[in-house]
């Protein structure tokens, strides 16, 4: 079996494209988001403007149709960072009193290896006509791999789309969107796109409401199941190792299954140098340990679908989650508009950190994105599997993602400080990687607004201040509870992947995956 790591970041070329559903679909992408009036084209002045980073978003017209039918166009904005995501030709579809059928067209640079593969989750929001309130989309399913009424009758390669169950049997909030079989890599182009809206779970939408809808996709690598170690052997601070007899403390531990991890100081248990679990403890099995498999954001959250985020709140939710200091933002995320009501205020995103994403961003502003969006914070097992992956670890270990994530590598990469959930505290060790639900609250089980349970992994270092060793793939030295908004701090979302997401559908396999880390 080839177990070599997707070794690039495949990066799109040329345009992302706006869609434009019920005559406002917005597309936010973890690289591109555009918003413009249904009938508007871009100006010359905008084509040629020398620095496109900074192209005011402008605001949708008011143009709206029923839930029944409708239809949403596609124009062209540049996609600033090169990855880019095409959304085009899109309907509504009358089906029945229930639901209607969701039509379009989407394309982005696609790659499956036998291991990992990369996919789109693309999820809707969309509100009733004269009124404020963004409702997050609700997908009917019968299954979760390709159900009734989802599929795609034209492309230039198979693809499959799941729906995943969420942990109270619901459908969940989105879809993932990938190709169906084996491919080096292509630039996928899949139209007549098909899924059905669940309109019996918006409040006040039925078949006839006219409605604005927006739609929002984000890149995201899957993360395979299987075994995986923690800690590299080195001396990071606070890194995890395997006790044994209390005269070493490096050697790496071995996650090898999805039970419950004993934590402590007797032998074979996993223990760190310092913020450690609990002793004579365990890691629960209802902990993402990082063994089953995840989906990951290929890059960390920007701020052009932050500014998209931005515009689906009210303007006081808005309000508490925009922040606008030059030193923190890198004035990623602007807003116009005058004091009122949401409807009067715009925000807008540019990418001038390129793939490093947006900084600056609190625990609460990271998590409430990922409810918002149908995710979920990843948690500190995960972030070493995220970059180690199958690999055997190596000491004070500083390198890429064996995956391809974009994680930098190295002392100067450029890349956010991540707050993930950590095992160190009890609030952090009953996290379950429950889901948010699209709307904009913390799940029951997840830190709280004070972000005890939550730890600092990666990012950029500093030598001499302090952060020279973050970058390593195992320093564990920023692990108290830290729920401000600071420089350097930014965030990446993942979604607990389904079973089926192990199937090759295109050769009708259904694999029980065997690997074994590498020796």
């Amino acid at each position: 079996m080839n177990r070599q790591p997707h070794n690039s970041i495949w990066q799109a070329r040329g345009d992302a494209r706006l869609a434009m559903l019920c005559g406002a679909l917005l597309l936010g992408a973890d690289v591109a988001y555009a918003q413009a009036a249904a009938t508007s084209k871009p100006s010359a002045a905008e084509d040629e403007a020398p620095d496109k980073h900074e192209r005011v978003i402008e605001k949708p017209a008011a143009l709206a149709v029923s839930a029944k039918s409708g239809t949403f166009q596609a124009q062209v904005i540049h996609d600033m960072n090169n990855h880019g995501v095409g959304f085009w030709n899109g309907v509504i579809l009358p089906r029945d009193e229930k639901t209607a059928t969701l039509k379009f067209g989407i394309s982005f640079n696609a790659f499956r290896q036998d291991l990992t593969h990369n996919a789109v989750w693309i999820f809707f929001k969309v509100r009733a006509e004269g009124t404020n309130e963004w409702q997050h989309v609700r997908l009917a399913a019968d299954k979760v791999m390709n159900p009734t009424g989802y599929g795609c009758t034209n492309g230039n390669a198979s693809v499959d789309l799941m729906v995943p169950r969420d942990e109270d049997g619901l459908t969940g909030p989105g879809l993932f969107l990938r190709l169906a079989d084996q491919h080096p890599g292509l630039t996928l182009a899949a139209s007549d796109v098909t899924a059905v809206w669940d309109l019996s779970a918006c409040t006040g939408i039925t078949r006839d409401t006219k409605v604005e809808m927006r739609a929002f996709a984000i890149r995201m690598m899957y993360i395979p199941k299987g075994p995986f170690y923690l800690g590299s052997g080195g001396r990071e601070m606070f890194g995890f190792y395997t006790y044994t007899d209390g005269k070493q403390d490096t050697r790496p531990f071995q996650v090898t299954s999805s039970n419950a991890i004993p934590t402590g100081k007797k032998n074979g248990r996993l223990w760190s140098r310092g913020s450690e679990p609990a002793d004579d403890g365990e890691i629960p099995a209802t902990f993402p340990t990082g063994y089953a498999a995840f989906y990951c954001m290929e890059n960390p959250v920007d701020g052009i679908p932050y500014a998209a985020y931005l515009n689906t709140l009210t303007q006081e939710q808005a309000n508490d989650r925009f922040f606008d200091k030059d030193l923190v933002t890198r004035q990623e995320v602007k807003s116009s508009g005058t004091t009122g009501s949401g409807t009067n205020y715009i925000y807008s995103g540019s990418n001038r950190m390129k793939s490093n994403g947006i900084w600056g961003l609190s625990y609460l502003d990271g998590a409430l994105y990922s409810a918002w969006a149908g995710l979920r914070p990843m948690t500190e097992l995960e972030y070493e599997k995220a970059l180690r992956g199958f690999r055997a670890p190596m000491p004070d270990e500083a390198g890429y993602s064996y995956w391809g994530i974009n994680f930098g590598g190295g002392i100067y990469n450029g890349q956010p400080r991540m707050r993930v959930v950590g095992v160190n505290d009890p609030a952090g060790r009953k996290f379950t990687g429950t889901h948010g639900q699209g709307a904009l609250a913390l799940p029951a089980d997840w830190p709280k607004e004070d972000a005890v349970g939550i730890v600092t992994r990666g990012g950029w270092g500093a030598p001499g201040v302090g952060f020279q060793d973050t970058f390593r793939t195992s320093d564990r030295h920023m692990c108290d509870a830290d729920a401000e908004r600071r420089a350097g701090f930014g965030w990446r979302c993942v979604r607990t992947a389904p079973i089926e997401a192990e199937w090759n559908t295109a050769r009708g396999e259904k694999p029980e995956p065997a690997v074994k880390s590498e020796k």
